[in-house]
């Protein structure tokens, strides 16, 4: 499904304005992403975690020619499914 999709979905779900669903959703998505930028985890119960973790460096081998090659240490975003999409995947 599209963002678009999801917008078109919610909107008649609601019954609210397209424009209006588009524009939540937005400012939703942004207040996610400049949470886990700045450390911080975002908990909607039943749908998920959204945090930030830390990657070590670490050596790796390239697949490709088998040369080793270092990583270097990063931050990555991180999102653990809460047990009511686990559920709803798992079919239950």
């Amino acid at each position: 499904m599209t963002k678009n999709e999801l917008v078109l979905t919610a909107s008649g779900a609601v019954d609210i304005p397209p424009k209006a669903v588009e524009k939540a959703l937005n400012a939703m998505l942004d207040t996610i992403i400049e949470a886990v930028a700045s450390g911080e985890g975002i908990i909607l119960p039943g749908f998920g975690t959204f945090s930030r973790k830390h990657r070590d460096a670490r050596t790796c081998r390239n697949p490709q020619t088998g040369e080793s090659m270092d990583v270097p240490a990063r931050e990555v975003a991180s999102f653990k499914p809460g047990k009511r999409l686990r559920e709803a995947v798992n079919g239950g």
